[in-house]
């Protein structure tokens, strides 16, 4: 069986936006609702009962919002993780490959033969 391709799937800010100002826009809805009941004039029961349907609306919306953007994220930490793990077999292939380094002038081939120094650059015997 053929392994599915996985694609980055973006969930950007602008989405995340959009959700936060329909909240606050029920948010406000709501908030007028209170401020219409606190005339007394209408009907404060009905009145409750749009208020409920908002903040229903709200919640389903959110849900359904929850789910897409969850199974979107986590298809992107599939991907991305796919991503970090063959970056990282490249470069553990890249190190196993390295050559050996090549002497310099003074002689060393690398840090590991020189001696450590103190706080006071003096050298420190191993």
């Amino acid at each position: 069986m053929k392994k599915a391709s996985l694609k980055h799937l973006p969930v950007g800010y602008p989405v995340y936006h959009a959700i936060s100002q329909l909240n606050r826009s029920f948010e406000d809805c709501i908030e007028n609702f209170n401020h219409v009941m606190s005339f007394r004039l209408f009907n404060a029961h009905h009145l409750r009962a749009y208020e409920l349907m908002v903040e229903e609306a709200r919640a389903l919306a959110n849900q359904e919002f929850g789910e897409v953007i969850n199974n979107r994220e986590f298809e992107n930490s599939v991907f991305f993780e796919g991503q970090r793990l063959k970056l990282q077999g490249e470069q553990k292939g890249r190190k196993e490959r390295r050559p050996a380094p090549k002497e310099s002038k003074r002689g060393s081939t690398s840090r590991k033969g020189m001696l450590p120094h103190n706080q006071h650059g003096k050298k420190v015997q191993r």
